[in-house]
């Protein structure tokens, strides 16, 4: 229900498709963390990881955001991939490289 915008029932929310419904509750969590970026697309909106961070801090504070001080890309989303063990994500799920590269050919 906190997904929906003025006006919405869960019926409109429901009729979105999946990856909508993910780039808002994803837009959701960054708002609530105080994010002033939102995402608009899984590729190069989320390839630095710092929406990810965010993320992932925003669910659970033991999440940390050391990986925003990291400028190389690929150790920050190795960072991101340590935080998200804190959530239960099994690290061969994705590696850093995934992170960087999918987004890339996104582009």
């Amino acid at each position: 229900m906190r997904l929906l915008k003025d006006g919405e029932t869960i019926t409109d929310l429901l009729k979105m498709k999946p990856e909508d419904i993910l780039l808002r509750w994803f837009n959701f969590h960054l708002k609530n963390a105080g994010h002033d970026q939102q995402i608009t697309n899984f590729g190069k909106d989320i390839q630095d990881s710092v929406k990810y961070t965010i993320l992932l801090n925003q669910l659970n504070k033991e999440c940390d955001k050391t990986a925003l001080n990291e400028d190389d890309l690929h150790k920050r989303g190795a960072l991101v991939l340590q935080n998200s063990k804190k959530l239960g994500v099994e690290e061969s799920f994705i590696t850093s490289d995934d992170i960087v590269k999918v987004t890339l050919t996104n582009l």
